[in-house]
């Protein structure tokens, strides 16, 4: 059973002999309705700037009575196999027929589906010849060939990488066959549908919609309702985007409505699904087993990857996020097991399916829940036998992670483009906007005077709390920690980090720390074979400190040895 901190239940099912990585939503309070939703998102930055919204979405059907169906493509988030794939337009077909299936098998009588900009697009495609209750699309891709070039647009760099010519936007490469196959895709080339209703979610700029008034023409019902929060949700520059409220209540009465207009006295009730926490695969020749886990009071979640059968004894790897930049924690965590190292990846509160404890928008990045979160998932893995730990984290989660301080079971501290100051507190900001504002009373031209934006700018700069994170860093080499700091080369947290040294950090050191700088990394670790040369060298990193540790073991009066390939002070 799920913490009523955390709605969801991940499971995995199978998709055409491979796993999908989902989460059911079950209403919690009475029996669900005769109709379940299957929630189809889209893939690589665009899943990721959505998540958050699909699982407020998912917990809005089931208060509205309806169970909710979450998953991931193949080769996204938790899913099996890689974008890469060559045939992975059949995958993806796979994925949403078999989510289909799952809810039918759960004895739902009606099923209706949707799907988010790519996901929709997908899931009309796939579900052509499927008798459905309805379908929703939700700001939907119209014509895969434009997406494809708006990508191109929005892209920040390209490189040929393993895979071949890839799009690299928003820390994720989408791959050729990727960009293959969503040119093909095509609302208007829509030969019908078996569905009796479907309704269009969109800015006023995509309603009207010419595949719409098609399908109308084919005879199905078909409804539009205008949205004014897709902007900000999948749009907007934020690291956490607003989740759009309005919409999701708006589309969980919709469904309602749909439902109630369908269902029959005689409709069978749904059985709650038996779930399946742990899957096995073949992962780079070996035999890999990945489990959910809870953690923590705020239900957050958690894969644990292990090699099936025995591990090596190592320490255990954890890695502040279920996905990673580009999915790259995923793919790691996987290529651990494969050489018997366990791993747990897991979410903080409100982002993926973790629980949001107190919070109704979702999670936030860069506060003190962060440090809990990490000394949660520690305090799971020492409950679970394990007794050494080697930290992993990315940007905002490595921050957390060096928040989370000194703890005698970690024994090494990796962090990938991480910015080792606060941001300004709200009370901070608040008292510069208010400031401006009453300037601004007494003369227009003050509220504009550039002297006072650099003013507000430096109060920000040199609040008392910023320079905190330096202290964490200064602890963690007091310690017996080993740590890593690995930064795109012009980096911004690079900048301020070589500001701090120069500045008399370096004479606080009691041991240096490695450093590792990479040319053609960006801040989002964006372009496959730079993020290549980042993993490969962590891989390495982590493999040192296991041989040292098994050296210490098998001698113990052998001093441990602090010697990093790379370091700063030295």
């Amino acid at each position: 059973m799920t913490t009523s901190s955390r709605r969801g239940q991940n499971l995995w099912f199978d998709s055409d002999g491979a796993f999908t990585g989902a989460a059911w939503y079950w209403p919690q309070a009475g029996a669900p309705r005769s109709t379940a939703v299957v929630i189809v998102a889209g893939m690589a930055h665009e899943e990721r700037s959505m998540a958050s919204g699909l699982v407020a979405l998912a917990e809005s059907l089931a208060d509205a009575g309806l169970a909710a169906l979450l998953f991931d493509l193949h080769g996204c988030s938790q899913s099996a196999g890689r974008l890469d794939e060559p045939e992975i337009g059949e995958r993806w077909r796979a994925n949403v027929r078999a989510a289909v299936a799952r809810a039918r098998a759960a004895g739902f009588a009606q099923v209706i589906v949707v799907g988010v900009r790519l996901g929709a697009t997908i899931a009309f495609e796939a579900l052509a010849d499927e008798p459905l209750a309805a379908l929703v699309a939700w700001a939907p891709v119209v014509t895969g060939r434009r997406h494809v070039r708006e990508l191109k647009v929005l892209q920040r760099t390209t490189d040929a990488g393993p895979g071949g010519l890839s799009i690299a936007i928003g820390g994720f490469s989408i791959p050729a066959p990727v960009l293959e196959h969503v040119a093909k895709l095509d609302l208007l080339q829509l030969a019908g549908l078996r569905t009796a209703r479907v309704l269009l979610l969109d800015e006023t700029s995509g309603l009207n919609a010419p595949w719409l008034a098609r399908l109308a023409e084919q005879g199905v019902q078909v409804e539009e309702l205008e949205s004014t929060q897709i902007q900000p949700w999948l749009f907007g520059a934020g690291d956490q985007p607003e989740i759009p409220g309005d919409d999701i209540q708006c589309l969980a009465r919709w469904c309602r409505a749909a439902h109630d207009a369908m269902a029959s006295a005689s409709d069978a009730g749904p059985a709650r699904p038996a779930l399946s926490p742990s899957v096995s695969f073949t992962h780079q020749g070996r035999s890999v087993r990945e489990t959910f886990v809870e953690i923590g009071p705020n239900g957050l979640t958690g894969v644990l990857s292990e090699p099936a059968v025995a591990p090596a004894g190592t320490a255990v790897r954890l890695l502040m996020s279920t996905v990673g930049p580009g999915r790259t924690f995923t793919d790691f965590a996987r290529d651990e097991a494969s050489r018997g190292h366990s791993s747990l990846r897991f979410d903080f509160a409100g982002f993926g399916t973790s629980g949001r404890g107190e919070s109704i928008q979702g999670g936030e990045l860069y506060t003190d829940e962060g440090g809990r979160d990490v000394t949660a998932a520690i305090d799971h893995l020492r409950r679970a036998g394990h007794e050494r730990v080697f930290m992993l984290g990315f940007c905002a989660g490595a921050w957390s992670m060096m928040q989370a301080g000194v703890r005698p079971e970690v024994r090494a501290s990796v962090a990938i483009n991480v910015a080792l100051y606060r941001q300004p507190g709200v009370a901070t900001v608040e008292l510069v906007h208010s400031t401006r504002q009453k300037l601004a009373k007494l003369s227009p031209a003050l509220a504009r005077n550039s002297l006072l934006r650099w003013i507000a700018a430096r109060v920000r700069r040199t609040a008392t709390e910023r320079r905190e994170p330096v202290e964490w860093l200064t602890k963690l080499c007091a310690s017996d920690i080993r740590v890593m700091l690995a930064y795109a080369e012009l980096d911004p947290g690079l900048n301020y980090l070589n500001g701090q040294m120069a500045n008399g950090l370096r004479e606080q050191l009691r041991k240096p720390f490695a450093l590792q700088t990479y040319a053609g990394l960006g801040h989002l670790a964006e372009g496959p074979t730079a993020r290549a040369r980042v993993f490969r060298d962590i891989t390495d990193f982590f493999a040192s400190l296991d041989r040292e540790e098994a050296a210490v073991q098998a001698s113990p009066r052998r001093q441990h040895a602090h010697a990093p390939t790379a370091a700063l002070g030295d």
